[in-house]
């Protein structure tokens, strides 16, 4: 009988590729033993906390760490404070002006058939002036009744918590100094108490005197644009004084110069500080005289520049505003152009 005769006998080259089978089982499962332990590698070296500390505590570090004191530890008590000290801000009490004489009133005393028109009329004073100075809360007004008539319109305040004589013309009348105010009320000096009376004539009512009054810029050049017109697309904060080019720029009165600068828009600025805080400013400028700096005084009428062809606008001009305390104020009623 031949060696494989027999139906159950494996047939020729089955035990070599048996082993052969068995070999690839081993080397595939060895790659995969050396992926997984290079993935565990991987781990721990990319997820090692940040901060650099292991899990392995030494039993000596952990000792350190038990017997710290109690005082390095107790880090949330607070320290005691000192109550802040409060400085408070006093306002700068100047003397009254000697520009403005004490507002006169007259008394009246009401007739048969008067009402606060026929009064007013009679007087050269508005009937809201007589409202308010003799705080009349409607028209009617009865016979024998005297009323206090002042000698210009105006209106009647009464100084509030916080209120100072400079915030109250800054509301008021800005054309006014906080000396110019407390003059017209007869007052010493600017320093006021809540509660008190004060008379604050209304915008235009007063004729500020020759002294106060500033000079023209440019004597010989023209307005071309008035406060708070548009000029060439650029709203004028004063006025616009057009002359020749070259035409020299005049100081409008005595005061030191605060500002030296260069505008993109307006040019050539310089400021100029005055008695009762106003503020000149003179804008567009060609040229400044060599010399001019901030600090130095200058007199009424000295020339400190010149006005030419760089101007923004469409003509050799100045811009010519007027300030005081802040408040942008319209030249032309007090410069004499």
């Amino acid at each position: 009988m031949g060696r494989y005769s027999y139906d159950d006998m494996p047939p020729e080259g089955y035990r070599e590729r048996k082993g052969s089978t068995s070999r690839m089982t081993l080397v595939i499962a060895l790659i995969g033993i050396i992926i997984t332990m290079l993935a565990i590698v991987l781990y721990l070296l990319f997820n090692t906390p940040a901060d650099g500390n292991t899990a392995d505590v030494s039993a000596d570090d952990a000792r350190s760490i038990e017997v710290q004191s109690p005082e390095v530890l107790q880090l949330t008590e607070k320290a005691e404070t000192q109550p802040r000290e409060y400085i408070e801000a006093k306002p700068i009490i100047e003397k009254a002006s000697s520009d403005f004489s004490p507002v006169q009133y007259t008394a009246y005393t009401v007739a048969e058939g008067d009402t606060l028109q026929s009064i007013a009329e009679k007087h050269g004073i508005d009937k809201e002036t007589i409202a308010s100075v003799n705080e009349l809360t409607d028209t009617e007004i009865v016979p024998g009744t005297e009323l206090r008539i002042p000698d210009v319109n105006g209106i009647l305040v009464t100084v509030e918590e916080g209120d100072t004589l400079l915030s109250i013309v800054r509301k008021r009348n800005p054309e006014l100094s906080a000396a110019d105010l407390a003059a017209i009320n007869g007052y010493a000096d600017t320093s006021v108490t809540v509660g008190k009376k004060v008379f604050v004539p209304n915008p235009g009512a007063l004729e500020r005197p020759v002294s106060r009054t500033f000079s023209s810029p440019i004597p010989e050049g023209r307005v071309v644009a008035h406060y708070k017109e548009y000029y060439n697309g650029i709203l004028i904060p004063g006025v616009l004084i057009a002359s020749e080019p070259g035409s020299a720029v005049h100081a409008a009165a005595d005061g030191r110069v605060i500002d030296k600068s260069f505008d993109r828009e307006l040019g050539r600025t310089i400021k100029i500080l005055h008695a009762d805080g106003y503020v000149t400013v003179y804008s567009s400028l060609e040229t400044v005289v060599s010399g001019i700096n901030v600090g130095m005084n200058i007199s009424r009428g000295e020339v400190i520049g010149s006005i030419g062809t760089s101007s923004v606008f469409s003509e050799p001009s100045l811009l010519f505003s007027l300030e005081q305390n802040s408040v942008s104020l319209d030249p032309e009623l007090l410069t004499e152009f």
